[in-house]
């Protein structure tokens, strides 16, 4: 007989409208949506209203031109303190996606933002969406 999982996974959506990034900037993505990532912490807050573990990550990106091969690294940053590294892959497609097993664990009233370092590219990419899906279990 197989075993299922029966615990409620959440996802946690964060995303932004497609942007053109700086060189060897670091930005920060969360709610409201629709608006354009913060180039400073603890402006783009998802607070978690229980306590729950990020189980996995999907993330894609996606550039209206191919950008030099730079690599570019995603994060989830909790509290503002603390870092988690998602993925760190070079730029030089016009679509990628990803997903990861993770094991990140929060507490009722952490809040987490999805930190994105990108590098000081030859040839930056223009019209750069981003969305990262993260699922926790309870």
């Amino acid at each position: 007989m197989m075993g299922y999982n029966t615990q409620p996974i959440i996802p946690i959506t964060c995303e932004q409208p497609i942007f053109s990034p700086k060189d060897d900037v670091t930005y920060f993505i969360g709610p409201p949506i629709n608006s354009m990532p913060a180039e400073t912490g603890a402006l783009r807050k998802t607070f978690i209203g229980t306590s729950c573990v990020i189980r996995a990550a999907a993330i894609a990106f996606s550039m209206a031109n191919t950008p030099s091969n730079e690599d570019i690294e995603f994060t989830i940053r909790v509290n503002d303190t603390t870092n988690f590294v998602l993925l760190t892959v070079p730029t030089a497609e016009h679509y990628q996606s990803y997903t990861r097993g993770l094991n990140v664990p929060l507490q009722q009233g952490d809040f987490i933002e999805i930190k994105i370092k990108v590098p000081a590219w030859m040839t930056p990419p223009i019209g750069m969406g981003i969305q990262v899906v993260l699922f926790a279990g309870l």
